[in-house]
């Protein structure tokens, strides 16, 4: 397999991996705002470094979908 198509087949990962953590995204904040804050002045609550977390997921996916655009117009 030449560079180029393994490049494109990688581009083509990057992609689908990103598609799948929005959907993971959008679970997880559901099941997130369905917490009870046990403190909401504690910065470090469960909920709080949940949707810390999830909000990283969510980030993750942009990159890679914006990574890959990216390299495409190189």
């Amino acid at each position: 397999m030449n560079n180029e198509i393994k490049l494109h087949q990688a581009l083509y990962e990057m992609k689908a991996v990103a598609e799948q953590l929005y959907p993971l995204y959008k679970a997880l904040t559901d099941e997130i705002e369905q917490l009870t804050e046990d403190d909401p002045n504690d910065p470090i609550t469960t909920k709080k470094t949940l949707k810390y977390l999830s909000e990283d997921v969510f980030d993750l996916g942009t990159r890679l979908i914006d990574n890959a655009k990216s390299i495409e117009k190189e």
